[in-house]
């Protein structure tokens, strides 16, 4: 910290600044820590004993965290125009992350305050996500394994369907050359009879 008020006067803006960003930044880390370990105590029990004393110190984190930030405001509109510029553009991020993270736990309680059944810790859905993506996965794995079932089957028909065709074909092969001998045997049959004819007019 800064010390008493005769180290105060020999220390120059730039100092003074640096000084009050430090703080900035450690009283925004304790508040996202705090933050964290409020949410998991709610997760556990949303009446948990310690849960008011965490939630009034990020609270007060975070009350610090905006003085340093009105501070760190003071200081850069007193530096030289050659480092005031990025100065104030560094006190506006740090505004803006500030901010965020006060509706942000502000939102929260009052969330928690509204309704405790519903609120749900970031594991608990992230669980839940998972737990989804697992059913969803292996419902995915059934219907592959239905539809390579159902195409092997398919390719079974197709093989049975072509082996059939194949029989089909030799067998009408087979009629053909059957229906062809009985041509010729019909015709030789026809031949005999004429010749007995002839050969029985002869002998008379």
């Amino acid at each position: 910290r800064l010390g008493n008020m005769d180290d105060l006067s020999k220390i120059d803006v730039s100092e003074m600044f640096a000084t009050y960003e430090q703080d900035y930044h450690r009283f925004v880390a304790e508040a996202e820590a705090n933050v964290r370990k409020a949410k998991n105590l709610a997760t556990l029990n949303q009446n948990h004993k310690d849960l008011p004393d965490v939630s009034h110190f990020v609270d007060e984190l975070l009350k610090n965290a905006q003085d340093c930030v009105k501070q760190m405001e003071l200081e850069a509109m007193a530096l030289p125009p050659t480092s005031r510029q990025s100065c104030v553009a560094k006190v506006a991020g740090y505004r803006r992350k500030h901010g965020q993270l006060a509706r942000d736990f502000a939102a929260y309680k009052a969330r928690l305050a509204a309704d405790p059944d519903d609120l749900e810790s970031d594991s608990s859905k992230v669980d839940r996500y998972l737990h989804s993506l697992a059913r969803d996965n292996s419902r995915l794995g059934q219907a592959i394994r239905v539809g390579s079932e159902s195409e092997q089957v398919a390719r079974d028909i197709k093989l049975g369907l072509s082996s059939n065709s194949d029989k089909l074909s030799k067998m009408s092969a087979n009629v053909g050359r059957v229906q062809f001998q009985l041509s010729l045997a019909n015709r030789l049959a026809d031949a005999i009879r004429r010749n007995e004819t002839r050969n029985r007019l002869m002998l008379y």
